[in-house]
């Protein structure tokens, strides 16, 4: 496998990365189905159990892949090895009180959408660490 540096950071990425568009579920915007239905989860784990063994290590996501079960499945998947692992996500989606669905990419909500998605992974941090977490949509970089 081919790695590479990730932009100004000093995270090497593989050169292939895995997107789970089809994990956990048929995306949703709370409640309205966005895509295909997804693939059984021992499969989804399966596969990003073999992407890693393969070197693969650059996983995308979005809390929206089956309304944040993908990112639960990595979470899954990944809870021993999630040092090995760079995962990209996405957020801002939000639904109001009818049940329409909009962006918002306030400080707020990007702060809590973070937040949400370090849990479904199985991720922390601590006032004492670095992290580097990813969320795009649009593309924005959040140092904690």
């Amino acid at each position: 496998m081919n790695y590479r540096k990730l932009g100004e950071t000093d995270l090497t990425v593989s050169e292939i990365g895995l997107g789970t568009f089809l994990f956990g579920g048929p995306p949703k915007l709370w409640p309205k189905e966005i895509g295909w239905d997804g693939v059984e989860d021992k499969i989804s784990i399966n596969i990003l159990n073999t992407c890693l063994d393969l070197g693969i290590n650059f996983i995308d996501t979005a809390d929206v892949y089956g309304n944040g079960h993908s990112e639960e499945l990595i979470g899954q998947a990944f809870k021993k090895q999630r040092s090995q692992t760079v995962i990209c996500t996405k957020g801002g989606n939000r639904i109001n009180s009818k049940g329409e669905w909009f962006k918002d990419f306030s400080q707020e909500w990007i702060k809590n959408a973070c937040e949400a998605s370090l849990k479904r992974l199985h991720s922390f941090f601590s006032a004492s660490m670095s992290f580097n977490l990813f969320m795009v949509s649009p593309w924005m970089y959040a140092k904690f």
